[in-house]
């Protein structure tokens, strides 16, 4: 029996406690499963096998009942679950489980080193979403569209969707990340489809005007400019196109 991880907080919960009550195994995504079918869990029956869960291995640690604990707690399963590396299906149910019998605060003090993992994979996640926010340059290609470019490490194109779907109510957003294009129009949608091209961006060309137009030669500090706009964002960013042009 087989469990993709999801990333909705809630679902992961769920998907630890009845991975352990049906000695059932967790994967990473669905394309890297066998010919078996993953489970697929209904959020109504998560309150029953909470039930079942504490039933054979004891309540819950008191912290899961603190509303601010137990909120911190989501938000690093919801970055540490978008985090790219294979391990963090592992990580992540270890942690949980060892939260669930010796508490929230044990996680985040990092009594183990699976925890500063889990911790880790958190931050490295939400620090990439937040600095793509940043980046991010939007055209309007067409009325209540907004369009976009980015190039992510970790999982996070859903969580820039969400932000900017609530940040610019009444648009669909479409930013395009690689090879795919992802669409956000309805709320709790995104659609994703697979690219070969994109169109030029109106936004690009009147950015490229006004940083050539603000450049100064005398006062060029890459090194501190590396440090605010990293070398890895060089090739996609429009501002990082011209700044590798100067560099050289």
């Amino acid at each position: 029996m087989m469990i993709v991880l999801p990333r909705d907080p809630d679902s992961i919960l769920h998907a630890v406690m009845f991975a352990r009550l049906a000695d059932a195994e967790l994967w990473d995504d669905a394309d890297g499963l066998p010919l078996a079918a993953p489970v697929v869990l209904d959020a109504k029956d998560m309150r029953a096998d909470a039930k079942r869960y504490k039933s054979a291995y004891g309540d819950f640690h008191k912290s899961w009942y603190d509303t601010r604990k137990r909120s911190v707690m989501h938000r690093h399963l919801f970055w540490a679950s978008r985090h790219h590396a294979h391990e963090r299906v592992g990580i992540i149910a270890e942690t949980v489980r060892e939260a669930f019998s010796r508490g929230i605060d044990a996680v985040l003090q990092k009594s183990a080193v699976t925890h500063a993992h889990f911790l880790a994979y958190s931050n490295q996640a939400m620090r990439e979403w937040h600095r793509l926010l940043g980046f991010i340059r939007l055209s309007t290609p067409r009325p209540n569209m907004l369009y976009g470019e980015i190039q992510t490490d970790f999982h996070v194109v859903d969580a820039i969707l969400i932000f900017l779907r609530k940040r610019y109510p009444g648009n669909t957003i479409a930013v395009k990340n690689g090879t795919h294009m992802h669409f956000s129009g309805a709320p709790e949608r995104i659609d994703t489809v697979d690219i070969k091209g994109t169109p030029e961006s109106e936004i690009s060309r009147i950015f490229d005007v006004y940083y050539e137009s603000q450049y100064i030669k005398e006062r060029k500090n890459l090194r501190l400019l590396s440090h605010f706009v990293p070398k890895r964002y060089w090739e996609w960013i429009s501002d990082g196109r011209k700044i590798a042009r100067h560099a050289g």
